[in-house]
């Protein structure tokens, strides 16, 4: 049966207003907070109106049904903070809808996030970066995928690489860092310490835990310097600009040397390294952090990856110091354990 817009708007209230904990209307007491569906949306209509805006869509349900499916959302002042217009979704427009879905299994959700078919990603919160993050989970790569093709110089280089971990995990490893060289990027974003993101108007600032790196990500619309690798001033975390794409940060990096690995598992670069990071929260706890990698001189097509950090509300970023002295001792405390 097909309700009227507004008899769906007072149903939705209903449903949030029922029987819950005290707030549950701003608090989404209604909806199951820790499962999220995806749907592949064609929007009917979007009601620009307080104290939650709610956006009306059609998706594909099972055995060839068409749902008709209800998202609630934030009001019209945070959504215009978090990049939001009352055009922003039209009738027919297809996006993909992120969502909490109500606990009585009814068509409503409390919507998370919209993708655009042309990348772009909105969600119904304000994006936050400030604030410490901490990988989801130990990882050896930014990537999951094998590397593309690779030139017969990264070959070469590959084949003189002994990383610590993986499969070809050696004893007599020669990671740079054993050596207490910086890590590069996107290597230092898989070591497991958390970093720090600073927000600033023209600015946004990553404090790495690990020997307490800073990288710099403008964003005041400055291009790379013409003269950044003879000037030999950003070679090893590069030379980063943003931009925002909604409530997405991308990040544009070069200007390394090629004395880093991209990751712990000894694949090499070039300086002609070039990276790309796009940063998107898609909740306030969740960063989604792809990275691509384009590098002629080592690798015959682009290299993406996709990577999860999570909020560490009551972190701080604590002294990590690479010294050689104790390296060592933790070199000779391996080799021990791998003869015996």
């Amino acid at each position: 049966m097909k309700l009227s817009w507004a008899l769906l708007s007072a149903s939705l209230l209903a449903l949030v207003v029922a029987p819950a904990p005290v707030d549950a209307h701003h608090g989404g007491a209604a909806y199951n907070l820790t499962r999220s569906i995806t749907l592949e949306a064609t929007i009917t209509r979007f009601d620009w109106a307080n104290p939650h805006a709610l956006i009306a869509f059609t998706a594909a349900g099972e055995a060839g049904t068409t749902d008709e499916w209800t998202a609630e959302t934030a009001g019209p002042v945070i959504l215009t903070r978090a990049g939001w217009t009352k055009t922003t979704l039209r009738p027919g427009d297809r996006v993909t809808i992120v969502g909490q879905p109500a606990r009585n299994g009814s068509k409503t959700m409390l919507l998370q996030r919209v993708v655009f078919t042309d990348g772009r990603t909105l969600t119904s919160f304000i994006p936050k970066f400030s604030g410490v993050w901490q990988i989801d989970e130990p990882r050896a790569s930014f990537s999951s995928d094998p590397p593309p093709a690779m030139t017969a110089w990264a070959t070469a280089r590959v084949a003189a690489n002994r990383a610590t971990v993986g499969p070809q995990a050696a004893l007599d490893a020669n990671d740079p860092t054993l050596d207490c060289m910086p890590p590069g990027v996107p290597y230092i974003l898989v070591v497991p310490t958390p970093f720090e993101l600073v927000e600033l108007p023209t600015q946004i600032i990553q404090l790495f835990e690990y020997s307490h790196f800073v990288r710099r990500i403008h964003l005041d619309g400055r291009t790379h310097p013409a003269d950044l690798r003879d000037a030999g001033t950003h070679e090893w975390l590069g030379h980063s600009i943003g931009r925002r794409e909604g409530t997405t940060l991308v990040v544009d990096t070069i200007g390394f040397n090629d004395l880093t690995w991209l990751d712990r598992l000894g694949r090499p670069h070039s300086d002609a390294l070039h990276v790309i990071e796009r940063i998107t929260p898609i909740d306030a706890d969740t960063l989604d952090y792809r990275v691509t990698v384009e590098d002629p001189k080592a690798y015959l097509a682009p290299w993406s990856g996709r990577l999860t950090f999570k909020r560490r509300d009551g972190w701080a970023i604590n002294e990590h110091t690479c010294v050689s002295v104790e390296d060592q001792r933790y070199r000779d405390y391996r080799r021990r354990a791998w003869e015996n």
